[in-house]
């Protein structure tokens, strides 16, 4: 009995054998199986801290501000050198100031050191700024704020002027003689406030280099710019300011004005107007100051835009 069973098994692993091997050679799963091995012990991930994400590098300084001037926004541009965490701090601030004035501004950061925004950086000559840097734009074109290294939500909030404002700023920075006339319809002497604007304005030493601007000292919008020229909007006669750059006011006449009498305003103060030369014919811009054409062109900032901003109605 036992050897009828040995043969019985002996006969089963005779009949296994090639079922196993047809197997093998059918299933592709039994092709190169090579025995489990015990699996090695795996280091520990190692888990990093999260990176700040990159300020921006945009390469579109000038189109933006073509692009805000054309939409009659302001633009607010983030100038940077580097990603440290001073810069970074103040880039969230930034960001958040800018979400709460996206309905009337635009905002563009860019690092002074890539190749291709060396235009705009040329254009506010801040290579050599105090990193980082905002600057504040009008619709027009005027400088109205800049901040270097650090500033708050409240600087940069209080950076939109008023109308009247950003007409003088600009045309301060395309170095002119700025007269702000300060009247309306209520406002007693206008014509005799105008005379003696009218009398430089159409002379041909001046024409070109004098922009006049008209200010309501009835509008509310404008209350923060009265403030800052000291001018009391109650008073009944009209009122002329004139400004030369870079933002210093060189006379203030109550109702009449004559070309004499401004002209004897700036001579006495030592300035000659926008970039001119007082000589025996008198006081007017030197030869190759800005033009008609010019004006309606963007120009480089010529003075460290820092500086210049700072001497501005204390901005």
């Amino acid at each position: 009995m036992r050897k009828d069973k040995a043969v019985i098994l002996v006969a089963l692993v005779i009949l296994l054998v090639p079922v196993t091997a047809i197997a093998q050679q059918a299933n592709p799963w039994f092709e190169d199986v090579e025995p489990s091995q015990p699996a090695e012990e795996q280091p520990a991930p190692v888990v990093q801290a999260p990176q700040p994400p990159p300020l921006p590098d945009t390469n579109k300084g000038m189109a933006a501000i073509a692009r805000a001037q054309s939409s009659n926004r302001y633009l607010f541009l983030f100038f940077l050198s580097a990603q440290d965490e001073p810069t970074l701090a103040m880039w969230n601030v930034f960001q958040t100031t800018m979400s709460k004035v996206a309905n009337r501004a635009d905002a563009l950061g860019i690092n002074i050191l890539d190749p291709n925004e060396q235009p705009v950086v040329k254009y506010f000559n801040v290579s050599r700024a105090p990193m980082p840097l905002v600057i504040a734009l009008a619709p027009n074109g005027a400088v109205m704020g800049g901040f270097p290294t650090s500033f708050t939500e409240a600087q940069l909030l209080g950076s939109f002027g008023t109308p009247a404002m950003e007409q003088v700023l600009r045309g301060l920075q395309m170095q002119k003689l700025v007269f702000i006339c300060i009247q309306n319809q209520q406002t007693q002497s206008n014509e005799a406030a105008l005379y003696g604007v009218n009398e430089v304005k159409a002379d041909p030493q001046f024409a070109q280099a004098t922009e006049v601007v008209f200010l309501n000292p009835a509008d509310p919008n404008e209350a923060k710019f009265l403030a800052q020229l000291e001018i009391d909007p109650t008073v009944t006669a009209a009122q002329t300011v004139m400004m030369v750059p870079p933002g210093s006011v060189l006379g203030k006449f109550m109702a009449g004005t004559t070309k004499s009498m401004i002209l004897s305003k700036i001579q006495a103060s030592g300035a000659c107007g926008p970039g001119g030369v007082c000589g025996p014919g008198g006081c007017g811009p030197a030869k190759g100051g800005p033009t008609a054409s010019s004006s309606s062109q963007p120009q480089p900032q010529k003075k460290g835009i820092v500086a210049k901003v700072k001497s501005m109605f204390g901005n």
